[in-house]
């Protein structure tokens, strides 16, 4: 049975304290950069963490508060994977879970680990981490309580995932049962449906996102949030659906 999980309105008392991210690259600066901007600069300045090739590993610091850790990476050296190894073992003992982007296959025992997404390209290394995060801390006209996305991924250790995105207008919703039908995979467990619209949008609009999605898909849990884009015109609407299988 489908369960939709409540949402709450944002709250100041999170401050941005429920999630880590850590850019594992050779130049780990520039991704830090963008997801920093794409999150309206978060004054927390324990949320991004850049790890390079000289980065000294035992000063590695996870705490009980970091409850979702973002891992980015691309896997084109052993010293990656070796930096990968030592966040998922510092984070055992706080049961944090963990969501690896890659642009490359990650590593049999990681898949069996981890949550894990392989990008299509650059362009959607940041997209997991940006997409959850904001949908906590971001003004919206639905949010989610960071608790509530914990629990969502606690149901399960490791699951592989999937992202897809879909622009539409409300009148032409019909069109996206076809999309989902034609690109998203099948059995799956979990959805992250996020809706992202003009002002002139309506509550309506995303009850009718999820429904479509559920009576398609039929996860067994579904999560949602939505916020406005300034720049979306006459009720246009991004559909992210993020699949959890």
């Amino acid at each position: 049975m489908t369960t939709l999980l409540k949402s709450h309105p944002q709250t100041e008392q999170h401050n941005w304290t429920d999630f880590k991210v850590f850019i594992i690259d050779e130049n780990p600066k520039n991704y830090a950069k963008q997801l920093e901007e794409s999150l309206n600069y978060p004054e927390n300045p324990d949320l991004i963490h850049e790890i390079d090739k000289n980065f000294n590993l035992e000063d590695l610091k996870i705490y009980k508060k970091d409850k979702i850790i973002f891992v980015i990476t691309n896997f084109k050296e052993n010293w990656q994977k070796n930096a990968v190894r030592k966040i998922i073992n510092k984070s055992r003992e706080n049961k944090s879970k963990i969501l690896l982007t890659t642009l490359n296959n990650p590593p049999l025992e990681f898949e069996n680990e981890v949550y894990t997404f392989k990008a299509k390209d650059e362009n959607q290394l940041l997209t997991i981490p940006k997409l959850l995060i904001k949908s906590v801390y971001i003004p919206g006209l639905v949010c989610i309580d960071p608790e509530d996305i914990y629990q969502f991924l606690f149901t399960k250790d490791h699951e592989k995932i999937d992202y897809f995105s879909y622009k539409t207008y409300p009148a032409k919703l019909n069109q996206l049962e076809d999309f989902i039908k034609n690109n998203a995979p099948q059995n799956i467990k979990s959805i992250f449906i996020q809706t992202e619209m003009s002002y002139e949008n309506q509550f309506e609009d995303i009850e009718n996102v999820v429904s479509i999605t559920k009576s398609i898909l039929d996860p067994q849990h579904i999560i949602f949030s939505a916020w406005f884009n300034e720049n979306y015109k006459n009720k246009e609407m991004k559909i992210n659906l993020i699949t959890f299988k």
